[in-house]
């Protein structure tokens, strides 16, 4: 809601303030997402399921940041960097959820 408001404090620059338009949306999705993925964290720390967080956190970082990496080598902007951060989320989301479903997690802190 504060999309075209915030920016304006902090620059008055045009192409700073046409880059955070079009990613602002991103942005705020990313927060939602990230927020339910560092909750699921808890659960699965709770349960001394490190091993598992570790690699899936490594795997979606390697594989997000891979794709940004050649997204910046390749003249990417901003928002194809965040849709990076937002892939890696997202992945990270969809493999909580599915270890939650099932009855490993349960058995690390055994």
């Amino acid at each position: 809601a504060l999309g075209s408001l915030l920016p304006r404090i902090l620059t008055d620059d045009a192409l700073v303030l046409t880059t955070v338009a079009s990613a602002w949306w991103l942005l705020a999705t990313t927060h939602v997402m990230s927020g339910t993925v560092f909750a699921l964290d808890g659960v699965l720390m709770g349960a001394e399921d490190y091993r598992y967080l570790r690699n899936l956190t490594a795997f979606a970082a390697l594989l997000a940041g891979g794709i940004a990496q050649v997204l910046a080598s390749q003249g990417g902007t901003i928002v194809g960097i965040w849709w990076c951060v937002h892939l890696m989320m997202a992945i990270r989301a969809a493999a909580h959820l599915w270890r939650l479903n099932g009855q490993r997690w349960v058995d690390a802190a055994l």
